[in-house]
């Protein structure tokens, strides 16, 4: 008997793809998969889950390892930003290239492109409820 079980929100995992825009070791290799996927999340406007983001960064990012206390949308803003600056556009592009059906979407792809997209994300602080 085929069944279904969510164990994690849609904001959640955007959470966690948002940890590995921010954390991932790229090695001169960017996961394109992780830009175009930031990219789907903000497009469909959800929001950030920055409980469970702050945890994740906490946990097992370098940039956070000493952070103390809440982390503001504006670090993970800054964060996100700088990660923008270091990223080899034509490299990410040749990374996902191969699971895009349509080609053009990936032309739009830039450090501008992205500068915008960050700008257009949502933060939500959820609380946990039982």
């Amino acid at each position: 008997m085929p069944f279904q079980i969510r164990t994690m929100s849609i904001s959640s995992l955007y959470a966690g793809k948002m940890h590995a825009v921010l954390c991932r070791g790229w090695q001169s290799r960017p996961k394109g998969r992780d830009w175009y996927d930031l990219v789907w999340y903000v497009k469909n406007g959800y929001e950030l889950d920055m409980t469970h983001l702050q945890a994740r960064l906490k946990q097992s990012c370098k940039a956070f390892e000493d952070s103390i206390g809440d982390i503001s949308e504006k670090k993970v803003l800054e964060l996100l930003n700088k990660r923008i600056e270091e990223l080899d556009i034509k490299m990410a592009k040749d990374d996902v290239s191969r699971f895009i059906y349509d080609q053009r979407e990936l032309e739009l792809w830039s450090k501008e492109f992205f500068k915008a997209i960050a700008s257009m994300i949502k933060f939500n602080v959820f609380t946990i409820k039982y």
